[in-house]
């Protein structure tokens, strides 16, 4: 399954409408980020605040434009984030 394929279902919550009963428009980021953490959880990243800059694929990463990461694959993916 590629990241173009993924689908995540959310509830449209009451505080997620304008007067209208119309989606705001800044509740679709936070959809958004909803999404991806849930599609890295489904793909087996770990999702602690200081695995993920370990492992260079979150907030404070130390990765700049340009630069590649890799990314372990497989069941035991996490595990070799610490080795």
């Amino acid at each position: 399954m590629s990241l173009s394929d993924y689908r995540k279902t959310v509830e449209v919550r009451w505080a997620d409408l304008d007067p209208n009963r119309h989606v705001r428009s800044t509740v679709y980021a936070d959809y958004a980020a909803h999404a991806r953490i849930a599609w890295m959880s489904d793909h087996g990243f770990p999702l602690e605040i200081a695995d993920l800059i370990r492992a260079r694929t979150g907030p404070g990463s130390a990765l700049r434009a340009g630069q590649a990461a890799v990314i372990p694959q497989g069941p035991h993916a996490s595990a070799a984030l610490y080795r």
